[in-house]
């Protein structure tokens, strides 16, 4: 049986690096520290940055999916062991080290709350975020919930045979989701696992659709990928700056735009992932490109002490607040790969690859 050949896809590393700066910029506004003339277009898009998360869990399931069926899909206890062991040793430590930084910083922390800090479980209970001050970690909770859940969701992927049925059937379940929350004004359901589940199946199932069908002709992916940005940012800003669309503030309720970024998300991944050619292959020796995509994670990780230290020491200051953020957090996530990605990561690898080696020779042993 031959195995699907991983192909690197470069215009998705562009895309998440672009992620990651709306999510920066949107943050900056939040934060009043980027300060843009309201109902201007570029105030529309940037200040929806919150979006953006949509497109983080689609493209983690794609990409979890792509990567990693055909060892979920054979499973035993060693893959299982070095699956969890793997997302564990990248995301675990970088986690635990901003939250005591940032309780070491802020000087408040509540310890009745250490045992869901401690167990990443955060997320379900958002009301507990102004306790931690660390509530900007929430989307590690809801990923390490949703890698925790991906065995048993990559075998009930495999087993589907209407898989674009299943991706309406999901979508719907998270408009209904997005219409009770404008109803009922429940808020925290963006930071829900619950929540962001049925977004990460989505990605898995466009996964999927991508290695069982025929791949999108490279002038239909292309068109399709500028279409789709295109609605993006010519919709968002018209929804936002009318502030109401079926009784629904978007302003508040970031979640409703989930109706209309989901599908334009998926389109773009899709495509994305399709595009060939001349400029990928160049891009895909491009070390500032994979250089840059590998500190997306702890980029995001530390947007908020990097907010906090431009809030604190530049906010008074006549320089532009937005560089200033920008390369705090450039900085600081730039270290923190070194450190934990390369150093810290290597080290635990190493350890849990000793680990496995002895438990063969003693069952060989045996």
């Amino acid at each position: 049986m031959n195995k699907q050949p991983k192909e690197y896809f470069p215009l998705i590393d562009l895309f998440r690096i672009f992620m990651c700066a709306m999510v920066l910029f949107f943050h900056a506004i939040l934060h009043k520290i980027w300060v843009i003339p309201k109902g201007t277009f570029l105030h529309g898009n940037l200040s929806t940055g919150a979006i953006y998360m949509d497109a983080f869990f689609l493209l983690s399931g794609f990409l979890l999916y792509y990567l990693h069926k055909d060892k979920i899909l054979n499973l035993t206890q060693s893959t299982l062991k070095e699956f969890y062991a793997k997302r564990l040793i990248r995301i675990y430590p970088q986690y635990i080290a901003y939250t005591l930084t940032i309780i070491f910083y802020s000087k408040y922390f509540v310890l009745a709350i250490i045992p869901a800090e401690i167990l990443c479980i955060h997320s379900f209970f958002p009301a507990l975020f102004k306790y931690a001050g660390n509530g900007g970690t929430w989307f590690i909770s809801c990923l390490l919930f949703a890698y925790l859940l991906f065995p048993i969701l990559a075998k009930i992927v495999n087993a589907t045979k209407k898989n674009v049925y299943v991706i309406v059937l999901l979508y719907l379940l998270i408009v209904y989701c997005s219409i009770l929350i404008a109803k009922y004004k429940f808020g925290g359901l963006f930071y829900n696992p619950m929540y962001r589940l049925p977004i990460f199946l989505i990605g898995m199932y466009l996964a999927k659709i991508y290695i069982t069908k025929e791949k999108l002709k490279n002038c239909f992916a292309i068109l399709a990928s500028i279409v789709c940005f295109a609605l993006l940012f010519a919709l968002i800003p018209i929804l936002y700056k009318n502030n109401f669309f079926f009784h629904v503030k978007f302003g508040h309720y970031n979640t409703f735009y989930s109706c209309i970024t989901i599908p334009l998300f998926s389109a773009i991944i899709y495509s994305l992932a399709s595009i060939k050619g001349d400029f990928c292959k160049k891009l895909n020796n491009s070390k500032i490109l994979k250089t840059l995509s590998n500190i997306t994670f702890p980029f995001y990780i530390w947007q908020g002490f990097a907010l906090r230290l431009t809030k604190d020491y530049f906010l008074t200051s006549q320089c532009n607040h937005l560089l200033i953020l920008f390369l705090i957090n450039f900085l600081v996530a730039s270290v923190a790969y070194i450190v934990f990605d390369k150093l810290i990561a290597k080290f635990l690898t190493n350890i849990y690859k000793r680990n496995q080696e002895r438990e063969r020779e003693n069952r060989i042993d045996i």
